[in-house]
């Protein structure tokens, strides 16, 4: 299933909900804490990307998509 959002004539930036496993509980990691979030091809409707990149104690880079669509 595709992750959709309807088009509103702005840029769309779902926050997504980032978690990591640490000491073998599974954490909720915080915006602009631990993770960076960048949109791309978010203001018309059309496949969107989202690019979540780790800071401080947590590394890594996790791109997804979702799609602006016009109902």
């Amino acid at each position: 299933s595709k992750y959709e959002l309807p088009y509103n004539g702005k840029g769309r930036k779902p926050v997504p909900t980032v978690t990591a496993k640490a000491g073998g509980q599974t954490v909720t990691l915080e915006k602009d804490k631990d993770y960076t979030v960048k949109y791309e091809n978010n203001k018309q409707p059309g496949t969107a990307t989202v690019t979540i990149t780790g800071k401080g104690n947590y590394t890594g880079t996790i791109v997804k998509t979702f799609m602006i669509v016009e109902k």
